[in-house]
């Protein structure tokens, strides 16, 4: 009789003793492509009843420039614009001025000319401090884990690599991501080195996107097969004792557009040598002034002859304000950035278009992105959910990307590495439990005035300057400035 109560006790409890990291826990789901709009109670269902109980940033995350996959799940893990952690593209060079030759950024060999794919895991590629290296950094109990997370397998500057990491090879199914549910819940609760923060990567539905558009039907398909993997991880967490234990982020890198037809768009091997080039995905590199100057003659032609909506911009005409252009050596001298309904493709020719989709009257089913991110076409879905967020609550302003890294931050409770992101800019739209609101305005009621009085001596004390010295402090300011700037997370 004792026997059998002693195992209907064992049975009844199965995961009650389940051992935990002592630290908070923290869950990082990013599904590629998923377009803040996407969730509704027709396509994902599962995923929608989840938001709706959750707080749900109903016009989704506005994400950074150029609005690529490389460049923002860097941005979501390091909180650092393009400009301050380095991954300006997909496909990108760096160029050596002094001896004018290019070395290779192509983390999944898109261009399909990359050499050494290794070569993008180097150290010199990376800067800021990702999420998980963060976490690790604040205790040796601390544990991190990157499931096909894009460059978490990279050599950052000073910092290990998580605890368990696996790498994107290629596109994933249904069974792969299953597979990936029960990985997050051994990772979490086995009982060594049970980790406390998992960044988790799902190439869909961008593949679908890119293949198929919004509008031949595969898309829902995708979206189904999405919405029953994410209720089965919920599920999983729920049996195993985690739902109410672990925090959890739903986001991705960026939205997507369709393309209005084959006829829009810049297929720019019509209008360029690509022998006399190497191409960026967004960007056209030279190392020549005078083949730098053909190369826009020639775009800017095309655009006006064609009617093709591309925004064509020199290094140095381009906009200040997407943080994006203060990594000289990483910029290309032309950019390319087509308006919503349109591409630039590297890799076509509008005579094979033509054939292909019988000038124009085969539908071109297909989608894309590297837009300007403030169309909402190219916002990310975000939900949170978990322990210490607030019930059932939707924020209908859109949040920044860059402010996840901190958010996280708090949400593990390690102090975050300096970052462009803002903890308070996105705690506002919601109930952060134990975050003080009254603090922070006290101390930007304080620091205000402390701040405006310092600028103003430092400004008295640069006019004073140049009076004495007016041509040769002048060339001394800006060449500080220029450092600060492009040195440091602004």
């Amino acid at each position: 009789m004792v026997n059998l109560l002693l195992v209907s006790v064992i049975i009844s409890v199965p995961y009650s003793i389940t051992p935990l990291n002592p630290h908070p826990k923290l869950l990082l789901i990013s599904m590629d492509g998923f377009r803040y709009d996407l969730i509704t109670p027709e396509y994902v269902p599962n995923i929608h009843q989840w938001a709706t109980e959750g707080t749900w940033f109903t016009s989704g995350s506005r994400v950074q420039y150029v609005s690529f996959t490389a460049t923002n799940h860097m941005g979501i893990v390091t909180g650092l614009h393009a400009e301050s952690h380095g991954i300006v593209s997909n496909v990108f060079y760096e160029h050596d001025h002094g001896s004018n030759t290019f070395k290779q950024f192509d983390y999944w060999n898109i261009s399909g000319t990359a050499v050494d794919i290794k070569q993008s895991h180097e150290h010199s590629w990376y800067r800021g401090e990702p999420v998980w290296v963060t976490n690790e950094k604040a205790h040796p109990s601390r544990h991190s884990a990157c499931l096909q997370w894009p460059m978490c397998d990279a050599n950052f500057r000073n910092a290990n690599k998580p605890t368990y990491y696996t790498t994107w090879t290629k596109p994933q199914k249904y069974d792969e991501w299953i597979t990936d549910i029960d990985t997050i819940i051994k990772l979490f609760t086995r009982i060594n080195d049970p980790v406390n923060f998992i960044a988790w990567y799902i190439d869909e539905p961008d593949t679908t996107l890119h293949k198929h558009g919004f509008h031949d039907g595969k898309l829902l398909i995708t979206l189904a097969e999405l919405d029953k993997v994410f209720s089965s991880l919920l599920d999983e967490m729920k049996r195993r004792d985690l739902i109410d234990k672990v925090n959890i982020i739903l986001t991705a890198d960026h939205g997507h557009a369709e393309i209005e037809s084959a006829k829009t768009v810049l297929c720019v091997p019509d209008y360029v040598d690509m022998a006399r080039i190497k191409w960026g995905q967004n960007m056209i590199y030279t190392g020549d002034e005078a083949v730098a100057r053909e190369v826009y003659h020639n775009l800017t032609r095309a655009k006006q002859q064609t009617g093709l909506k591309v925004k064509i911009y020199t290094k140095a005409s381009f906009p200040g304000h997407h943080h994006y252009k203060r990594i000289p050596s990483r910029i290309g001298e032309v950019i390319l950035e087509p308006e919503i309904g349109y591409e630039v493709d590297f890799k076509c020719t509008q005579e094979e278009f033509d054939r292909k989709y019988d000038h124009g009257r085969i539908k071109y089913n297909k989608s894309t992105h590297g837009h300007d991110p403030s169309n909402p076409e190219l916002h990310a879905i975000l939900v949170l959910s978990g322990p210490d967020i607030g019930d059932a609550h939707k924020a209908g302003r859109a949040a920044h990307i860059t402010d996840l890294y901190p958010l996280m931050c708090y949400l593990l409770n390690v102090q975050p590495a300096p970052n462009n992101g803002s903890l308070h800019r996105i705690a506002m739209n919601f109930h952060l439990k134990n975050y003080s609101y009254e603090y922070f305005n006290a101390m930007y009621i304080v620091a205000l005035p402390l701040f405006v009085i310092i600028a103003l001596v430092i400004l008295c004390f640069i006019v004073r300057c140049m009076m004495y010295q007016k041509a040769s402090q002048k060339t001394e300011n800006e060449y500080v400035i220029e450092e600060d700037y492009s040195s440091s997370p602004v």
